[in-house]
């Protein structure tokens, strides 16, 4: 079977400072085999019809909440939106890293927590359901305080809109 990036421990913190310090060529060139058995078919698809989506996320919100809202003003369940502009505080990413256990293909980095404002440039998330509740994923790219980009997974229940982001979609 097929096994998940993220398991359901508790995240691991980390300093935010450490994800400048350099890594060497051998931690990042090497070969990613996915466990499991892959599907039959390589591409699985479903007709479906779309609706342009043009909003702005509201502040004081959580990411998933903000999102859920603009959807659900729109009468959708999911979708998929770009980001752009405003900023999110506070703010939680993760980010490649190697797995602790040979049992991931790959895996991700302890929680990161910049401090301050983080500026989006650009993003893309994706909203819908799995077993039931809401399931999202969100991969940006932002300055932080110290205006240096950055980019990664964005943990969409931990990450606060700060000011409004304009979101387009379908």
């Amino acid at each position: 079977t097929r096994t998940s990036a993220r398991t359901t421990s508790a995240p691991r913190e980390m300093e935010h400072d450490k994800i400048d310090e350099p890594v060497s060529p051998e931690r990042v060139m090497r070969s990613i085999k996915q466990p499991g058995v892959g599907p039959s078919e390589r591409v699985q698809w479903i007709e479906a019809k779309g609706l342009q989506v043009a909003a702005h996320l509201e502040p004081g919100l959580s990411l998933l909440d903000a999102v859920q809202s603009v959807f659900a003003a729109q009468g959708l369940t999911s979708g998929v939106l770009r980001l752009e502009g405003g900023a999110f505080a506070p703010f939680a990413y993760v980010i490649p890293a190697l797995p602790e256990t040979p049992r991931h293909a790959a895996y991700y980095s302890a929680t990161l927590r910049p401090p301050g404002l983080s500026r989006i440039r650009t993003g893309a998330l994706t909203l819908g359901y799995r077993d039931g509740m809401p399931f999202f994923h969100c991969h940006a790219f932002w300055t932080g305080a110290a205006g240096i980009l950055r980019g990664g997974h964005v943990m969409p229940e931990e990450t606060f809109v700060a000011e409004p982001i304009q979101v387009i979609g379908i």
